[in-house]
């Protein structure tokens, strides 16, 4: 096999935007397949909660698209799709909104990318161009260092409907050990100045990097629920509730951490395999790959700690000093006039009807084992917990000392019986958290290599601390070096 070197960027005047032409040409008729490059806008989840979206006559549908390319950021867990920064041409864009919206029916827009907000002046004049499309905007990806209540307001005043900002953790252990090189009263600070300007601003939270403890997924939930109730809203409606976890990619110091402790191979062959297991696995618990050193009873249970920790202080601190909704979260009112070309409750149906379609196709072709290996881990117990008991106000009032433990330990039992099927029929469920073996690293926490005088160093300085030679890189890796 043979590697070449990339080809040169194309500058950002170059890029281009999507042929949606082409696209409806290859759907050949098929209104449904299109249908999925540009959807209804109020199904979202970002747009109907913003009255400016029930406007009668605008336009339902809604475009992905971004503005820039690359980030300024280098957190630890992160891979590089591309490298360097670049911002797409204003002229092009506004021809592109012009052609969406005029060919299209397009009044919304999701910018997809990794940093909106890192050119002020660009991210401005992309607003402007909302605005004289009238086109109802959100941007996930933003830094809470990249905008000030000016900005925010100056968004908003331009049709911006929402923000998403890379929070990842409400421990400022965690924020340094990923090197987000922010604080947490930074991200405090952004998500209320939202809420001051009823912007909505849902969270995104991660589980699972190394040094992570039941202490600091207990700071990140208390964090948390100290923001839902800045927002007057329960902290499951604000996407505090349900963390993702950290999923080792290559080129990241998080994937070369992990090969140092051993648990992704260094040879070829097994490298290989670990990049084909990533095509499967989802940054959920089931695939973690335990880089923490936790024992698994503790793995199992972060997201959970966590939505039980916001939970509490959300209920508590609302029954101190009851605080009013903001009503960012509060599905916004049609008027009657406002009917969308395609009726929402249709829409609904036809997705809910395909998925329906792809869960028969897929029952036809599993096969006994491959249905035992996905009823030993499907975890029923700890979504049960997680939907039915943990948002409950009345839970969130009951000592927090046995309710953990009992949960914690529901679910490290259903864990258990899992892993107890799955060896005894010899079966493999393709999940990290059942299939790896138990062996973890050495916890991070209160290590010299992570704390030094009290302050805590990135991930990127453990993995340059343990490097002990240089070894042989693949053309790939190198690739993706991200030093």
């Amino acid at each position: 096999m043979e590697f070449t070197v990339p080809a040169p960027r194309p500058p950002g005047a170059e890029l281009a935007y999507p042929d949606y032409a082409l696209m409806l040409a290859g759907a050949k008729g098929d209104v449904e397949k299109f249908n999925w490059y540009l959807p209804n806008g109020l199904d979202s989840g970002w747009f109907a909660y913003d009255k400016r979206s029930w406007t009668p006559g605008r336009p339902s549908r809604m475009a992905h698209l971004v503005t820039s390319k690359g980030c300024v950021a280098r957190c630890t867990f992160c891979e590089r799709p591309t490298v360097g920064y670049r911002n797409y041409d204003l002229d092009r864009l506004d021809a592109h909104l012009g052609m969406l919206k005029r060919d299209f029916n397009v009044g919304f827009i999701n910018i997809f990318e990794e940093n909106f907000g890192s050119n002020k002046k660009h991210s401005y004049e992309v607003a402007r161009l909302f605005k004289k499309h009238d086109m109802i905007w959100v941007a996930g990806g933003t830094r809470v260092t990249n905008v000030s209540y000016e900005d925010l307001k100056f968004y908003q005043d331009h049709q911006c409907s929402g923000l998403k900002f890379g929070v990842e953790s409400g421990s400022q252990t965690i924020l340094d050990v990923m090197e987000k090189k922010f604080t947490v009263q930074q991200v405090r600070s952004a998500l209320e100045n939202c809420g001051k300007l009823r912007l909505m601003a849902p969270l995104s939270v991660m589980a699972g990097m190394p040094g992570e403890t039941l202490d600091t997924a207990r700071e990140s939930g208390r964090f948390i629920g100290d923001i839902a109730y800045s927002f007057g809203t329960p902290p499951h409606l604000i996407g505090g509730v349900g963390a993702f976890y950290a999923l080792p990619m290559p080129g990241t110091p998080l994937y070369e951490y992990g090969q140092q402790t051993g648990l992704i191979p260094t040879d070829v062959d097994g490298e290989e395999a670990y990049f084909k297991s990533l095509a499967y696995a989802g940054s959920d618990k089931v695939h973690y790959l335990n880089l923490s050193g936790a024992p698994v009873r503790e793995v199992l249970f972060w997201d959970i700690l966590m939505a039980l920790e916001a939970n509490r202080t959300f209920y508590r601190k609302m029954a101190q000093a009851p605080r009013p909704p903001l009503g960012i979260y509060e599905v916004a009112a049609a008027p009657a006039a406002a009917v969308a070309e395609e009726p929402r409750l249709g829409a609904m149906s036809r997705v809910l009807w395909r998925r329906m379609e792809r869960l028969r196709n897929r029952l036809g072709r599993e096969t006994a084992t491959t249905l035992l290996a996905k009823l030993a881990t499907g975890m029923y117990v700890e979504r049960f917990i997680m939907r039915k008991v943990v948002l409950s106000p009345f839970v969130a009032s009951l000592p927090a000392a046995p309710v953990d433990a009992v949960l914690k330990y529901a679910i490290y039992a259903e864990y258990l019986l899992g892993v107890s099927v799955l060896r005894l029929f010899g079966l493999r469920a393709n999940k990290a958290v059942f299939d790896r073996p138990r062996r973890a690293p050495e916890r991070l926490e209160g290590d010299a290599a992570l704390t030094k005088q009290g302050r805590t160093h990135s991930l990127r300085t453990v993995v340059h601390r343990q490097r002990t030679a240089p070894r042989s890189k693949s053309a790939l890796q190198s690739r993706l070096l991200y030093s």
